[in-house]
């Protein structure tokens, strides 16, 4: 196990680029997200399985880039 903070930090960049390469919405926007959701995570001191961090990767990526998805559509956030 790590800081999940850790694992999100490290591999943000490319999360940046991607979600906002396919959502779209403006990478500042995106950016300020991520960074969000990663102090977050450290304010809760969450764990990542070193095991699992592909999938933890992958399921963080899907996260944004649908919230990004519904900001670009909507003009908002909308969490459901």
């Amino acid at each position: 196990m790590r800081p999940a903070a850790e694992l999100l930090h490290q591999h943000r960049k490319a999360i940046v680029d991607k979600v906002t390469y396919w959502s779209g919405a403006q990478r500042p926007l995106v950016k300020s997200l991520l960074e969000t959701i990663e102090h977050r995570i450290a304010e809760l001191k969450l764990l990542a399985d070193v095991k699992l961090e592909d999938q933890h990767l992958v399921e963080i990526t899907v996260y944004v880039t649908a919230l990004a998805m519904n900001y670009v559509s909507r003009g908002k956030f909308v969490l459901t």
